[in-house]
C-alpha cells in the first residue's frame, strides 16, 4: 500500500464531548489547538524530525508566507501531532506543508510519501482541547534518535556564480526547515579579488556580518558602526544609482546612520564573495559564489557577446566579465584625458570589446581538445575544419589592426562621439565569381548588339 497522508484533524468540545473535525480547509481551528496528521500506514518514529513539516502564516490569497515554529511528535502508530510553539494569531490564514523527501516522513517499511501534502485553514479564538497523547505500541516507531536530514540549497539571491550584483543582503533558500537553535545553522564569508589583488572587504568582515534563520531561509546582511569609519572611508561612501561607483567605493544603502548609529553595507566592488552555509544536520556545506559590481567596466556583457558572436557560447559570463575588466583597466591607463564615468568616450568601449573579442577568438587556436578546428553553425551557414581556422585568422588579423588604431586614439585622448568606422579593419576580404557581360556563349550583351544566335562559330 502506498504511503500517503489520508487525513488531518483538530479537536473542539461540542455538548461536553471532545470531538474531532476535518482540518483541511477548516475556518475555525482554535488558536491554541494542535493538528493530528494521519497516514495510510504506521510511521517510522526516527523520521519525525522537527522540520519534516512546515507551518506558514499566509495572507488570505496565499501570499506573504511567514514560518511558524512547530513541534512534531508521534501520536499513535500512524499519526503525528503538529503543535505550534505559540498560539496562532486569531482570524488568520495558515498553510501546513509536508514535503515528499527521502529524508522526510517515512513509513516503518522505509517508504517515502508518494507525494507532498499541503493544506490550508483559518484560526479562531479557542483553548487547547487536544486529546491525551496516544501511547506508541509498536517498538519500531519508538523515538530512538534522530537520523540527520540533509538540506539542499534550492536558490539564492544573488544567484550562484552570478556577477555584477548590487544589493544589501543575501537570501539562501533550502528545501526544508532549517534548524534555528544556537549554532545549528551558521555561515562564513570569504572574499577575494578577481585578479588576485589584496581585498579588505567591509561587507565580508566577520564583525559586521548579521544572519537570521527564518523557516527554510537564511538572511545574511552586513552593517558597520558609522563612528568607526575614518574621514577617508566616509569620503568613499557611495549609493548605487546616486553616486559614481569606483574601485574603492564603499557601497551603502544610505550615507546617514540609523538610530543605532549603523550603516547598512552593500557588496564591495571588485570582490568575489564565497558564502558557506553550515547546517548541523548536513554532511555537505553548500557554497554560494557571486561577484560585486565591477569597476572599471567599460562594456556591457550583452555588447561584448553580440560582437563576438557564436564563438562566445562555450564561455560563461564570469569569464567574459573578467576579460572586460582586465581590458578596462588597460584602457583607463592608456587614455590621456580625464574619464567622466557618467559619459565614457565611445573609443574606450570599442577598444575593450575588440580586446575581449580577440581573447575569445584566440582560444580556438590553443584549445587542446581541438575544438578550434571543429565545426561552427551560423544558421544555415556551416563552417568547418580549415575554413573555420582561416576565418578566425583573418578576423584576428583585422582585430589586431583595429586594436592598434584604437590604442593610438586613446593615447590622443579622443573624445569623439562618433563610432569607429575604419571598415578596412572590420570587414573580411571576399572573393566572388560570376558571369560577365559578353563572356557567356549565347549571351552577348556587348555594345555591338544583342546577338543571341545559338549557332555561332
Amino acid at each position: 500500500m502506498a504511503f500517503d497522508v489520508i487525513g488531518a484533524k483538530y479537536y473542539k468540545t461540542v455538548d461536553g464531548v471532545l470531538t474531532e473535525f476535518n482540518a483541511m480547509g477548516a475556518s475555525d481551528v482554535p488558536t491554541a489547538a494542535a493538528i493530528d496528521i494521519e497516514f495510510s500506514s504506521n510511521v517510522l518514529g526516527t523520521s519525525i524530525l522537527s522540520y519534516a513539516a512546515t507551518l506558514f502564516r499566509t495572507l488570505s490569497d496565499g501570499g506573504n508566507e511567514t514560518p511558524v515554529d512547530v513541534v512534531l511528535a508521534p501520536e499513535g502508530d500512524n499519526k503525528i501531532r503538529v503543535t505550534p510553539t505559540d498560539d496562532l494569531v486569531e482570524s488568520s490564514s495558515y498553510t501546513l506543508y509536508i514535503p515528499r523527501s527521502s529524508h522526510g516522513i517515512k513509513s516503518i517499511e522505509g517508504e517515502s510519501l508518494i507525494k507532498g501534502f499541503s493544506m490550508s485553514f483559518s484560526s479562531v479564538a479557542g483553548a487547547d482541547e487536544t486529546p491525551t497523547p496516544v501511547e506508541v505500541t509498536d517498538d519500531s516507531t519508538e523515538l530512538i534518535g534522530i537520523i540527520p536530514e540533509e538540506l539542499y540549497l534550492m536558490s539564492s539571491i544573488p544567484a550562484e556564480d552570478s556577477i555584477m550584483q548590487s544589493g544589501l543582503s543575501l537570501i539562501a533558500k533550502f528545501d526544508g526547515r532549517l534548524p534555528s537553535a544556537d549554532g545549528a545553522t551558521t555561515f562564513t564569508v570569504e572574499t577575494r579579488h578577481p585578479l588576485g589583488k589584496p581585498v579588505d572587504s567591509l561587507w565580508g568582515a566577520e564583525a559586521n556580518l548579521n544572519g537570521e534563520v527564518l523557516g527554510s531561509e537564511i538572511y545574511i546582511s552586513s552593517t558597520i558602526d558609522y563612528s568607526t569609519l575614518s574621514a577617508e572611508q566616509i569620503d568613499r561612501l557611495a549609493v548605487v544609482g546616486e553616486d559614481a561607483i569606483t574601485e574603492d567605493s564603499i557601497i551603502v544603502s544610505d550615507k546617514t546612520a540609523d538610530s543605532d548609529g549603523l550603516l547598512t553595507l552593500g557588496f564591495d566592488p571588485n570582490t568575489i564573495f564565497e558564502v558557506t552555509v553550515n547546517v548541523d544536520v548536513n554532511e555537505q556545506a553548500p557554497t554560494i559564489s557571486f561577484m560585486g559590481l565591477i569597476s572599471p567596466f567599460f562594456s556591457t556583457l550583452e555588447e561584448a557577446k553580440m560582437e563576438i558572436g557564436p564563438f562566445v557560447q562555450q564561455y560563461d559570463d564570469f569569464t567574459i566579465a573578467l576579460s572586460i575588466y582586465r581590458h578596462s583597466i588597460t584602457a583607463k591607463q592608456l587614455y590621456s584625458g580625464t574619464i567622466d564615468m557618467d559619459n565614457i568616450p565611445p573609443r574606450i568601449g570599442e577598444y575593450v570589446i575588440a580586446r575581449t573579442k580577440r581573447d575569445i577568438l584566440s582560444t580556438y587556436f590553443t584549445d587542446p581538445s581541438g575544438a578550434g578546428a571543429g565545426t561552427l553553425g551560423l544558421g544555415d551557414l556551416k563552417l568547418s575544419g580549415k575554413n573555420l581556422v582561416d576565418y578566425l585568422s583573418v578576423n584576428i588579423s583585422a582585430l589586431d589592426m583595429k586594436i592598434v588604431a584604437l590604442e593610438r586614439l586613446l593615447k590622443q585622448g579622443d573624445s569623439s562621439s562618433t563610432p569607429y568606422t575604419d571598415y578596412t579593419h572590420q570587414s573580411l576580404p571576399v572573393r566572388t565569381t560570376s558571369s560577365s557581360a559578353g563572356e557567356t556563349y549565347g549571351n552577348d550583351y556587348s555594345s555591338r548588339g544583342f546577338n543571341r544566335a545559338l549557332d555561332r562559330e
